[in-house]
């Protein structure tokens, strides 16, 4: 099954709602049973936000795999998208490296550019094949 959460950390509502997605989200995190792996879309041109380090963090202290893509990166200037791509993987180094997918994604889905590397990364865990196992 696939969960998504639309504007998660970037959604203008009240904060009391915020604090309320918050804790479904985490109460997902540690209890699902069948959760494989979250799959954090990051937005290129805004960059990596303190909401997705605190996301990956919460991730991680529930044991669960967490694959990061970048998205659409055609939109973002190469310099930028360097840039960009440099922070989160300095942000992914602390992590467990057993439940960080071993790839970054990088994507545009308007251009189909990183699809076909993605839907194959998504496929082999979900087949049982490429898992980090």
């Amino acid at each position: 099954s696939l969960v998504d959460l639309p504007g998660y950390g970037f959604a203008r509502v009240k904060r009391e709602l915020q604090l309320d997605w918050e804790a479904l989200v985490l109460a997902y995190l540690e209890r699902s049973k069948s959760l494989r792996r979250v799959v954090c879309l990051v937005d290129a041109s805004a960059g990596l936000s303190r909401e997705d380090t605190q996301l990956w963090e919460a991730i991680q202290r529930a044991g669960r795999r967490l694959m990061v893509v970048l998205t659409k990166v055609d939109l973002c200037h190469p310099e930028d998208l360097h840039r960009n791509v440099a922070e989160i993987i300095a942000a992914l180094q602390p992590l467990d490296r057993d439940l960080v997918w071993p790839y970054l994604h990088a994507v545009s889905a308007e251009h189909d550019l990183g699809m076909r590397e993605l839907r194959a990364s998504l496929a082999a865990d979900s087949l049982g094949g490429l898992g980090l196992d």
